[in-house]
């Protein structure tokens, strides 16, 4: 397929006019544009400023265009499930589950999503022993809130 040399850059001509408009107009742009300088005056170079020292000498270590994480509190340990349900449409929830004082447990809900996104393929592996009465309770409290749920999957992890 040949194409033409001129209409590929059509686009790069409408973003320069656009740019040249934006800053001849002031009401359009709240910065002076100094690559394109108001009578022959010299562009003048951007602040610079004085570089920061780190919080903690260990971030000085830290390379630059990287991503990085810090933990900055450490919740009680907790079970996860998820849960898959159908209430006019499918959907599935994400809950943790634990043991709170004496034999009380605490179920915590978390992210959910609904839909085409909420669609399981597959039955989910069995629930392990151990975690099987955090899973009820898990199970009842979908129930409580959402009484119209069928089809319920629960599954570990």
């Amino acid at each position: 397929m040949r194409t033409d040399p001129a209409t590929g850059l059509l686009p790069l001509f409408a973003l320069l006019a656009m740019g040249l408009t934006g800053c001849a107009h002031a009401s359009f742009s709240s910065y002076r544009c100094d690559w394109l300088p108001e009578s022959g005056a010299e562009p003048t170079a951007p602040a610079t400023r004085p570089a920061l020292a780190p919080i903690n000498p260990d971030f000085a270590r830290l390379r630059p265009f990287r991503s990085y994480v810090q933990i900055l509190d450490v919740g009680p340990y907790e079970e996860h499930f998820s849960v898959w349900y159908s209430c006019i449409e499918p959907n599935v929830r994400e809950f943790t589950a634990r043991r709170g004082n004496g034999d009380r447990i605490v179920v915590v809900p978390g992210n959910g999503a609904w839909g085409g996104l909420a669609v399981r393929d597959s039955e989910p592996a069995p629930i392990p022993r151990r975690v099987r009465e955090l899973a009820n309770a898990v199970l009842a409290e979908v129930r409580r809130h959402v009484p119209d749920a069928r089809n319920l999957r629960i599954a570990y992890g």
